[in-house]
């Protein structure tokens, strides 16, 4: 803070309003009175709620950000601040640093920055984010004074981001610097997104990270057979839109033969899956729980994955359908609305088939639009899973038809010829989330109707009269 008493800091986050500061009732605002520690922790909560999410969505887009700057932000509102701010070492355990950035500000102004950053840090596990690494930055001055700051802190790393401007960034900079250390627990990985994908380096990459348990990958081709038995959480997806990596399966299968969770989209969009495998039919998957995956990976890729015995654990199933004029946009193909409807109706089927064998207790459906419609969905998933004893279903980001796909769910239907039965008996709960035009009133007569094992309604960021849904859970209340 500079003597006068202004900030030298620019409030990119727009964390306070225009004249907040200036307003005679900020001297006195209760939160003035917190207690540091108290502060301290408001601070993090901030910055884990929104900044680190904010930003890390940001990286994987492109987008810049002045993610260097947010704490000092805060620092810099009064001296108050400035000395929770700095008492907090855990604020600044959050690392960001731009590989552009070199080109935009004074090189000296970056690495006093970073310097006081990794000293009110301490000894606290740090978050490092670096975007757009690229090998021009990787020649430079900068780089080099940045490696000197940073080098010493290696045993406090716990989790990497790191994106990359070209499909041979990465290597250059593993060869350089490898982004690997023996405490890393979690790392990210976005490679260029250019037409061709980066491709990871060899048998030794990320050789030196024996205690990692959660690794992501966009964009990247996965071609070798080294083995992380220790990783429990791997995520695969494109880096922006739906350019896409040519990862193999099977290469991905042999290198993480333990994992728990499964996120595996990046083979979204039917035109671009020409590279994809089948799932190895004779891989285990021992440990799986938890698995997110598009309809289409369904059936291009994963047919292994419909065999049960691969799937002992598996408790958690997220489908992710694509929203079609994404699809559009990216491929530049004018598909006519016959081969779009066809198209649906091949994702519906293999979900269906997928489900129907898989004992699961938790189902979430996101991204279904108004093309989806809810007799199909009824039919091909709800129907399907008819045998089975799902306990959870979530909806999510889905439009105009989220009153129909409940009613699909809850009505009760002729099963073996008995009227009065419903597909989802043992249904225990209904999770609504950031979904548009909920009829309330449906909504009431569909709870009202449903299976009697129904017992909680939650709605979250989701267009519903506070009304009904409080008459909703007051239904359910009544079922003890």
């Amino acid at each position: 803070m500079s003597e006068s008493g202004d900030s030298d800091v620019t409030d990119d986050f727009e964390l306070f309003r225009s004249g907040d500061l200036r307003d005679s009732s900020f001297s006195s605002h209760r939160i003035r009175d917190y207690p540091v520690e108290v502060l301290g922790r408001i601070f993090i909560f901030w910055r884990d709620a929104w900044w680190a999410r904010h930003l890390f969505s940001g990286v994987k887009q492109g987008h810049l950000h002045y993610g260097m700057r947010a704490p000092f932000v805060l620092a810099a509102v009064c001296r108050k601040f400035r000395l929770a701010a700095e008492r907090t070492p855990d604020l600044w355990a959050f690392i960001y640093v731009d590989f552009a950035s070199q080109h935009r500000i004074n090189t000296k102004y970056l690495s006093d920055r970073l310097e006081r950053i990794v000293t009110l840090a301490g000894t606290s596990r740090l978050t490092l984010c670096f975007q757009d690494i690229n090998t021009d930055a990787l020649r430079s001055e900068w780089f080099k004074h940045m490696q000197r700051i940073l080098d010493p802190t290696r045993r406090q790393w716990s989790e990497v981001l790191a994106s990359f401007s070209r499909p041979e960034d990465l290597a250059a900079c593993w060869k350089l610097w490898p982004l690997a250390t023996p405490t890393l627990s979690t790392i990210r990985l976005l490679g260029s997104v250019e037409e061709r994908p980066t491709t990871v380096p060899g048998s030794l990459f990320l050789a030196q990270c024996q205690a990692l348990r959660k690794i992501e990958l966009r964009n990247l081709a996965w071609i070798h057979n080294a083995v992380f038995p220790t990783v429990e959480t791997l995520s695969i997806g494109p880096s922006t839109g739906s350019i896409l990596g040519q990862t193999s399966i099977i290469h991905l299968c042999k290198s993480f033969p333990s994992i728990v969770k499964l996120r595996l989209l990046a083979f979204e969009d039917s035109g671009l899956t020409a590279h994809a495998e089948p799932f190895p039919g004779s891989f285990e998957l021992a440990h799986l729980k938890s698995l997110t995956v598009s309809p289409v990976l369904l059936r291009t890729s994963l047919v292994g994955l419909q065999h049960r015995r691969h799937l002992p654990a598996l408790m958690s199933v997220s489908i992710h359908f694509s929203n079609y004029e994404d699809v559009a946009s990216v491929d530049g193909d004018d598909d006519d609305e016959g081969s779009e409807t066809k198209r649906r109706s091949e994702d519906l089927q293999a979900v269906g088939d997928f489900l129907r064998v898989l004992p699961i207790e938790t189902l979430k459906l996101c991204g279904l639009d108004k093309d989806y419609e809810p007799l199909a969905i009824r039919n091909e998933i709800f129907e399907a899973m008819n045998k089975m004893k799902l306990k959870h279903l979530y909806f999510k980001n889905c439009t105009e038809h989220t009153t129909q796909y409940i009613g699909a769910a809850l009505r009760p239907v002729a099963v073996d010829g008995a009227e009065g039965s419903f597909y989802l008996a043992h249904l225990r709960s209904v999770h609504l989330i950031k979904c548009r035009q909920v009829d309330g009133v449906e909504m009431v007569s569909f709870v009202r109707v449903g299976p009697r094992s129904l017992k909680k309604v939650v709605v979250q960021e989701s267009d519903i009269d506070e009304e009904s849904y409080e008459y909703v859970k007051a239904l359910l209340s009544k079922r003890g």
